[in-house]
């Protein structure tokens, strides 16, 4: 790349940040304002980080690869809802085992899980197309999956830490939950994996821990996350480490995921 093209590509990734800066701050204004209602702050919210990314040419798949079906995308969502459950029960099992969560039975509910599903799916769009997307299109031109891990986690990680009450360990966990979502867009060349995989990271911690399956509660220590849940502590932070780490440099088969 010449220094006219760099210096070219260097602008249009300022201009990006800029407004993916202003629609980040945009998407939390509405949570806000929309604060008592929840699920409509949350359809609020998913609508205008869409609209906002397709303004920034973020698509949902490859637009180089073949065009997925119905069937594809069900598909990849799925398997990526089986990656997000499969941490927060590797997470639940070391808590359990070293005494730092009490676990109880509890009566199923299919208007929990309902309302489970949806608030993890408009949560998943949210933050996969704005925050995973916003890292995505500001490298566009650095076709590496580290750098773009990275800078998600960045994103997910300064959220977390914009709250008063938030804990080291929960910013951490934040992190590297960021990278993993980064690294399972960069190796499915679309956010459908992604997304799945907040769903089921989501449901799990959420709805089916929280009260739809089992009754988890975590107990004040470092490593379960206390008051923030099992998703705020330093295992969290632990085995989501882990998972960005094999996403990332697990083999990869076809072609390597274009810029994008």
């Amino acid at each position: 790349m010449t220094p006219i093209e760099q210096s070219a590509s260097t602008r249009a990734a300022a201009r990006v940040a800029a407004f993916g800066g202003m629609l980040f701050f945009g998407v939390a204004l509405l949570g806000a304002v929309l604060a008592n209602m929840p699920l409509a702050a949350l359809v609020a919210q998913a609508v205008a980080a869409e609209w906002g990314m397709g303004r920034l040419g973020l698509a949902w798949s490859d637009p180089l690869a073949r065009e997925l079906t119905a069937k594809d995308i069900a598909n990849r969502i799925g398997r990526g809802a089986l990656l997000g459950m499969a941490p927060a029960a590797v997470i639940l099992e070391w808590l359990h085992l070293t005494h730092t969560c009490d676990i109880a039975p509890s009566s199923f509910a299919w208007s929990s899980l309902g309302l489970g599903i949806m608030s993890a799916t408009l949560t998943a769009v949210r933050d996969q197309i704005l925050l995973v997307g916003l890292s995505r299109r500001v490298l566009v031109h650095l076709d590496h999956a580290l750098p773009r891990m990275l800078a998600a986690g960045a994103l997910f990680a300064a959220r977390t830490y914009s709250s008063e009450t938030a804990t080291w360990p929960e910013v951490c966990a934040s992190f590297c939950f960021g990278a993993f979502a980064a690294a399972i867009f960069q190796r499915d060349r679309s956010a459908y994996g992604a997304v799945g995989m907040n769903i089921g990271w989501l449901l799990a911690t959420q709805t089916l821990f929280h009260g739809a399956l089992l009754d988890v509660r975590t107990l004040p220590s470092l490593l379960s996350g206390g008051d923030a849940g099992m998703g705020g502590g330093v295992a969290a932070a632990i085995v989501l480490g882990l998972c960005a780490v094999v996403a990332w440099r697990a083999p990869v088969r076809g072609k390597k995921a274009p810029p994008g």
